[in-house]
């Protein structure tokens, strides 16, 4: 996965937080997650929505969670190892959410040299009204 990561590598995301990695030839990379998927879900239901692979060993997800029904309302990042494994230097748990005052859906995003993550997307509340939310590279949410 190492070597893939560095040279060419698919990083699929959709419902329930799944995230797939296929290898160049098209099929699953086994070495994440022993199946080539692994699933998150901080809660009952959880959409990923963008994704992207960095450095040598680290890939990235955002997307919004929350309990059921019209509360899928808090934005998550989850930062994962080159083997599937949530990564623990993410905010001790891999991942962290924020819940601020509008739904927040993230459409791209990037890392920044030193690992802090911008994401960028839309209030999905309302109107829709475009959002940056930065998170250091601990995930935890820059308010500097």
């Amino acid at each position: 996965m190492r070597k893939l990561l560095a040279s060419f590598v698919f990083v699929v995301v959709g419902l329930g937080g799944a995230s797939a990695v296929m290898a160049n030839d098209g099929d699953l990379d086994t070495s994440w997650g022993g199946t080539g998927i692994v699933t998150f879900a901080p809660g009952a239901q959880t959409v990923a929505s963008v994704t992207k692979a960095y450095g040598t060993d680290k890939v990235v997800v955002a997307g919004i969670t929350g309990a059921t029904g019209n509360s899928i309302d808090t934005s998550f990042l989850a930062r994962y190892n080159d083997d599937g494994s949530l990564d623990t230097t993410c905010a001790g748990s891999g991942y962290n959410t924020h819940r601020g005052a509008s739904d927040f859906l993230a459409s791209d995003m990037e890392v920044l040299a030193d690992g802090s993550v911008v994401l960028v997307g839309q209030d999905t509340a309302t109107t829709p009204v475009g959002m940056v939310i930065k998170f250091d590279p601990t995930c935890q949410l820059d308010t500097a």
